[in-house]
């Protein structure tokens, strides 16, 4: 209730702040077995990352605040987070899908673990070597009912 308070108060331009907090409110509510809630929070949600163009990497509308890598991974895990859980909203509750496959153009998140995003040594990792992207990446990839996207190359 705290979160749902501060959030109504927000006023002015979308941030990716408020999607991300919108976010983890839909994850509390699904944990909290209170999935109707969550989808129609969701709803919202889903307007506000298509406000910002999270969908897409040619038509991102986030502000630029000059962080760059750390900024634009953000903006990727964001997006596909919330397309992972608009597909479980699809299973869980049978209700279509808020976004749409064809409008979709944003790359997949780099195979970076959370503390190399702000180093100058920020190179995805190759190979075998563990990185903490790879079970959401393989998830988005591989995962019915995911795998019409693994005709598009990332």
């Amino acid at each position: 209730m705290a979160a749902e308070r501060r959030l109504s108060r927000e006023t002015g331009p979308v941030r990716l702040e408020s999607v991300q907090a919108r976010l983890a409110q839909c994850l509390y509510l699904m944990g909290s077995s209170r999935a109707n809630q969550a989808w129609y929070l969701f709803g919202t949600t889903t307007q506000l990352i298509l406000s910002l163009g999270l969908h897409s990497q040619r038509h991102s509308r986030t502000p630029y605040t000059g962080n760059g890598l750390v900024e634009e991974e953000c903006r990727r895990r964001v997006f596909w987070s919330a397309y992972t859980l608009d597909k479980y909203f699809n299973i869980i509750l049978g209700r279509p899908g808020m976004f749409r496959d064809e409008d979709i153009d944003q790359q997949l998140p780099a195979r970076l673990n959370d503390a190399e995003l702000g180093t100058e040594k920020s190179r995805p990792h190759s190979g075998w070597n563990q990185c903490i992207m790879d079970a959401p990446v393989y998830h988005i990839k591989y995962a019915p009912p995911f795998t019409n996207l693994n005709m598009l190359h990332f």
